[in-house]
């Protein structure tokens, strides 16, 4: 197809930086029925990392000569269309650097047209026009495949218990760093300095 949604995800553990494993999602329609490319975030793991490697994706493996590519996140728009000087200073640069060398590698940004999608407003608004519809359907459907994609990479459980088992142990270990270092302070106060 000509036209994509994409999304990422953080899955289950999206609120925990240390567990926390992204998937991303591009969708797309041909003859009727959807066809996606997924995968899982290189490196770092915040979501945001996660939407842009879906955007790069498509771009790098559509063969269209031209396509419209829908987004959620309102900075991909501003970037897309932005300095591209400046999304290569930011904590993204090696995303931005491949998406920039397969964009020219197509023929510039003449071939790609970003649009923004409020894809968490309601299936009834898309239904009565309110937003576009093909691209509401397309990062719906990009939303639950890179669910899927982070339930995929999620680390496994018994890595996730260890994380848990240490970070327990550590917080019981402050506790009592706490606890022995009040009644220290308690039992012997600081001596009052006086004034010179």
């Amino acid at each position: 197809g000509t036209t994509f949604g994409t999304d990422g995800s953080g899955g289950s553990d999206s609120r925990d930086p240390v567990l926390r494993r992204c998937g991303y999602s591009a969708v797309t329609i041909t003859a009727g029925a959807p066809k996606t490319i997924f995968g899982d975030c290189l490196g770092r793991q915040p979501v945001a990392r996660a939407e842009l490697s879906a955007l790069a994706c498509g771009i790098r493996l559509s063969r269209q000569p031209a396509i419209s590519v829908f987004v959620d996140p309102e900075w991909i728009v501003k970037s897309f269309y932005g300095d591209r000087r400046a999304t290569l200073r930011g904590s993204n640069a090696d995303l931005w650097s491949g998406l920039w060398r397969d964009l020219d590698a197509r023929g510039g940004r003449g071939t790609v047209q970003i649009l923004h999608i409020n894809s968490h407003r309601p299936a009834r608004h898309a239904i009565s026009g309110v937003i576009n519809p093909e691209g509401w359907l397309l990062n719906f459907l990009a939303d639950k495949i890179s669910d899927h994609a982070a339930r995929l990479y999620r680390v496994p459980k018994m890595e996730a218990d260890v994380v848990m088992y240490w970070r327990n142990r550590t917080r019981v270990v402050q506790k009592r760093i706490v606890a022995a270092h009040s009644f220290w302070m308690n039992a012997f106060p600081r001596p009052t300095i006086p004034a010179q």
